[in-house]
């Protein structure tokens, strides 16, 4: 097993990296992350076939979102090795903009640009890391925005749209460098229940059309349209099962001790 480079956060290597375990979507190795003294993941091990749909739950502050974040190059890993469409992607010298090509994330606050129209937010990525045209990378991204209802907003500013709105736009823009992997931590914490059942169709969407989709979120009804649940608990996985077993792994995991906080 080799260990994570925590300075690749700030490297802009043009070394390409290796490919390995072709045939999965993403291999979780022996994942070890800290905050100063709090363990946050304490060797998390996780495997996610191609075109599947896994979601990953659990209370706050359980390691969940911090995953994902690793996974996606925000947060350095102290141990362990992540591949991502057989590409070990925390190798040392790997070209940090190939990576995060083939990794798309949606987050639970949008993360929109405010001072930047809708088309604006969808073509910063592909004009600046992979250096389209300004005419390409419209064109692109007019194509997802009429595929998510949202042509018509597209010189629009995000605070004129709805929470629904921003998402949607939020979700085009993970996909308009066509990646691997599609990433949500808490796509819809801070929609309604009505909303919240839209963006998850889309979800489904990217699903049929053969994306893997990892998804974070604390809420059973938003795990049930996974393929996959994984349930986490101070830094484990403590169950991983098809959806049709969860209610199993409910009663399994109350039965679990508790670990006392220190």
């Amino acid at each position: 097993m080799s260990t994570g480079n925590p300075g690749n956060a700030g490297r802009r290597s043009r070394v390409a990296p290796t490919p390995v375990n072709e045939g999965l979507a993403l291999r979780v190795e022996g994942v070890h992350k800290a905050f100063g003294k709090l363990e946050v993941l304490r060797g998390i091990d996780l495997d996610v076939s191609d075109h599947a749909v896994v979601c990953l739950i659990g209370a706050s502050g359980s390691g969940k979102s911090t995953l994902l974040r690793c996974i996606n190059l925000l947060e350095p890993i102290q141990a362990g090795r992540i591949i991502v469409g057989g590409v070990e992607i925390t190798a040392r010298n790997v070209d940090l903009n190939a990576i995060r090509r083939r990794i798309g994330i949606v987050f639970q606050s949008f993360n929109l640009f405010p001072h930047m129209s809708v088309l604006e937010n969808v073509t910063l990525a592909p004009r600046k890391a992979l250096k389209q045209s300004r005419g390409e990378a419209d064109a692109h991204a007019t194509v997802l925005l009429e595929r998510f209802g949202l042509a018509d907003k597209r010189d629009e500013y995000p605070d004129r749209l709805s929470g629904g709105q921003q998402q949607r736009v939020a979700i085009a823009r993970a996909l308009v460098g066509e990646p691997v992997i599609i990433l949500g931590d808490e796509p819809t914490g801070n929609l309604d229940t009505r909303t919240s059942e839209e963006i998850m169709v889309m979800f489904q969407e990217l699903h049929a059309e053969g994306k893997t989709v990892v998804m974070v979120t604390h809420e059973e009804d938003i795990a049930n349209h996974a393929q996959r649940v994984v349930r986490f608990r101070d830094g484990h996985i403590v169950s991983d099962q098809p959806v049709e077993n969860c209610t199993n792994a409910r009663k399994a995991l109350a039965a679990l001790p508790v670990e006392e906080e220190e």
